[in-house]
């Protein structure tokens, strides 16, 4: 009984979050603006109509402000730790969670599949980077590349790579 009763709240929920999920979906169409930006950020490799949702609601100064103030306003920014008297490591703080939250999810589909970021990474990773710096430095590069794209209304294009 108990195990039928939370079956039918995980179902209730489930349809929840479509509803949810497809009136955010109308609002975004129904806003000429809003749904110009949202097809410009899911031409980017990575990008999926909730990343774009989620970058739109919770970063709405993308493209209007510079990338690293962007880069800052989700917190993966780096800023040095240092004094007069010691050196210490670049550290990331601050920022807006749940939007890094989503787009670091975003950036673990686009290092693989995305020409631009996957470079990077794989450069990187031979420095002998941390899997999780190189996926911080190409969410600011990811971040870089949106910003330009909104700001010049331009849809993300692919660029081979020669090996």
């Amino acid at each position: 009984m108990v195990r039928a009763s939370i079956l039918d709240l995980i179902a209730h929920l489930d349809a929840q979050i479509i509803t949810v999920e497809a009136t955010i979906d109308k609002l975004g169409d129904d806003e000429p603006d809003l749904a110009r930006k949202r097809r410009l950020l899911r031409s980017f490799c990575g990008v999926g109509a909730q990343s774009a949702n989620a970058i739109l609601a919770y970063l709405p100064e993308l493209g209007v402000v510079s990338h690293k103030k962007a880069s800052a306003l989700v917190g993966v920014a780096p800023f040095n730790n240092e004094s007069a008297a010691r050196s210490g490591k670049r550290m990331t703080a601050g920022g807006r969670a749940e939007l890094r939250q989503m787009l670091y999810m975003a950036v673990q589909t686009g290092y693989r599949r995305n020409s631009r970021l996957q470079p990077l990474y794989q450069r990187l990773r031979k420095r002998g980077r941390s899997h999780k710096c190189a996926l911080i430095a190409c969410l600011n590069k990811m971040i870089k590349i949106l910003t330009a794209m909104l700001k010049s209304e331009t849809a993300f294009k692919a660029q081979s790579y020669a090996s």
